[in-house]
């Protein structure tokens, strides 16, 4: 899924779909196409369809990625990140947009979650260093 933001309204951009079939209905009067950059991987992609999501929520966005707080675990941390902006959403519409830069660099230097595993596999470490990673205060 692509998202963007116009006039403050959350929208699915566009997205790739790969199905057998040889037909998609339209999305937003917009038919899917199959020329497209990922063609070998995707048989149809949907562009500017615009279409609104009704989100309610937070979501999180960062780069500058600090290649030293790579954590292999699916996921980074917003502390491994210089940038980071937390945009909230009621209905799909964009009510307040954080920059969280400065917030998680102090993070980081305090360094609330310094290591790059847990100290056991066991479920309560597991568990523990995961919220940890999540936690970013």
């Amino acid at each position: 899924m692509r998202y963007i933001i116009i006039d403050k309204q959350l929208l699915i951009e566009g997205f790739w779909v790969n199905t057998r079939s040889e037909t998609l209905p339209a999305i937003n009067d917009i038919s899917p196409t199959q020329d497209h950059e990922l063609r070998g991987l995707f048989k149809f992609e949907y562009k500017n369809i615009n279409y609104e999501i009704p989100f309610n929520g937070s979501l999180w966005l960062a780069k500058d990625f600090i290649d030293g707080q790579y954590v292999h675990m699916g996921f980074q941390s917003p502390t491994a990140y210089r940038t980071v902006l937390k945009f909230d959403f009621k209905n799909g519409i964009l009510g307040n947009l954080e920059d969280k830069s400065k917030e998680v660099e102090i993070s980081r230097e305090k360094g609330t979650c310094k290591e790059n595993q847990p100290k056991s596999m066991s479920a309560k470490d597991l568990d523990d260093w995961i919220r940890k990673r999540f936690h970013y205060i």
